[in-house]
């Protein structure tokens, strides 16, 4: 999504309505180019997301998109699931932004600024997690990135 609006609600709507990103003007034309590519990229991906993935009291079925949590089922969005199942495969370390980028977003140049990353965190956060301010599940590691909480 291409748009002049850039407040961080507005990046939320968009998101929450089925954007894959958001790109609010002025932006560089490298940077379009760039997620450009990354969602070409992603589209010609084979997807290896046949098995069954749990953690503590989350179970993802990454093939048909269905997470639940406490054995209920949770609505979350293609990419919200790509990130957490990463960060499950990568749960014995912390995760970085620019890691995150290349491999759930695709993204060729990884130190592009953007707040893609923690946009989507926040909104998975508020989905998954009893108190989203005190997160049990996906952990914030000061100057590193993320990391799924200890099982």
């Amino acid at each position: 999504m291409m748009t002049a609006k850039g407040d961080e609600e507005d990046i939320l709507k968009g998101l929450k309505l089925g954007a894959d990103d958001y790109i609010p003007k002025p932006f560089s034309v490298r940077e379009l180019v760039a997620r450009v590519e990354a969602v070409l990229r992603r589209s010609q991906k084979l997807v290896h997301q046949n098995e069954i993935i749990s953690w503590q009291n989350l179970v993802i079925d990454p093939l048909n998109l269905i997470v639940t949590l406490h054995k209920k089922e949770i609505e979350l969005t293609r990419r919200e699931v790509e990130i957490l199942s990463y960060l499950i495969s990568q749960s014995h370390r912390p995760v970085g932004r620019p890691e995150l980028l290349k491999e759930v977003w695709g993204y060729g140049n990884t130190q592009m600024d953007t707040r893609t990353v923690d946009i989507h965190m926040t909104k998975l956060r508020r989905k998954i997690e009893k108190d989203p301010e005190n997160p049990q599940y996906i952990l914030t590691v000061r100057g590193e990135g993320y990391k799924m909480g200890s099982k």
